[in-house]
């Protein structure tokens, strides 16, 4: 009997996964291009909003005195511009958040990187956590308007002010006005209005925010060029982006620093005032309301025997 024995072409799982091909189409290379691009831009997102997040919280971190002090406040400034320009270069290329500046003082994005605060649809850069804190806690002196700032004023506060040797207008103190908020359990209705003089002091103020942070970004690149004319070092990508984090991070974390002892020591040193009070008074026997209430100057009462 002839067994006939028939060949086929099929071949079993064992058989494919002995002889699987490598992944060499385009779609393919394409596809782990696009992954490995993906994932890159993913752990640059993460680095640049973990630098965003810490320069926040070192800013509120941050003693109230240095925004009082004029000094050391543009010095807060141009750190904070370093820390926005360290952002872009963490970006990389493709990702600028240059700034072109159309229509008065606004800026115009012409690229939007991911939102750095981690909000989906929203963009907070370094500059509006700047102006944000500025509006609550800043007040500007001896600010000199420009003739478009003196047109946008009325009359009547225009006359109370001074002039320069230039004949432009000095505004002694400016300050953002906020709209005030009604109380709960009030009748009245709510006070929320400004005056035009008050919207038109806010628009100045703002410029001037914006003003003043040109200037932090002028002398930050001015900062970083010398550290870099005093290191000398060859690669000037990896040495411009050292120096970046050490005029805005390490900056801010250093002031933090410092801010932090100078408390500690305040708070000893009251500590130490208190239980040095405290043992005055014990060793005295001389209780506190005593001291303020001493027995001599206590009235004198004499009750006769009729009273009784």
């Amino acid at each position: 009997v002839a067994v006939c024995r028939l060949s086929s072409n099929r071949q079993t799982p064992a058989s494919m996964a002995n002889h699987k091909q490598p992944a060499t189409s385009r779609w393919d290379e394409k596809k782990e291009h696009l992954s490995a691009k993906t994932r890159n831009g993913f752990e640059q997102w993460v680095k640049r909003k973990d630098t965003f997040e810490r320069g926040c919280r070192l800013l509120d971190a941050l003693d109230v005195s240095r925004w009082d002090d004029p000094a050391k406040f543009r010095d807060v400034i141009v750190a904070l511009a370093a820390v926005d320009q360290s952002l872009r270069t963490e970006a990389g290329p493709g990702e600028s958040e240059e700034e072109v500046t159309h229509g008065g003082d606004r800026p115009r994005q012409t690229c939007a990187p991911p939102p750095l605060d981690g909000v989906r649809g929203t963009r907070r850069s370094v500059f509006e956590v700047f102006r944000r804190r500025a509006t609550r806690d800043v007040t500007f002196t001896d600010v000199t308007l420009t003739a478009a700032n003196e047109r946008s004023l009325s009359d009547a506060l225009t006359q109370q002010l001074v002039r320069d040797e230039a004949g432009r207008l000095v505004m002694p103190t400016l300050r953002y006005a906020w709209p005030a908020q009604q109380h709960s359990g009030t009748v009245a209705p709510a006070v929320g209005h400004l005056t035009a003089d008050q919207r038109a002091q806010n628009a100045i103020f703002l410029r001037y925010c914006r003003t003043m942070w040109r200037e932090a970004q002028r002398e930050a690149r001015t900062r970083l060029g010398r550290a870099l004319a005093d290191a000398g070092a060859v690669d000037r990508n990896r040495a411009a982006a050292a120096g970046l984090r050490a005029l805005g991070i390490g900056q801010l974390a250093a002031w933090v620093e410092t801010d932090s002892e100078i408390q500690r020591v305040a708070a000893r040193d009251a500590m130490r005032e208190r239980e040095e009070k405290a043992r005055v008074t014990r060793l005295s026997g001389t209780h506190p309301r005593q001291a303020l209430f001493p027995r001599a100057s206590w009235p004198t009462i004499y009750v006769t025997s009729q009273q009784i």
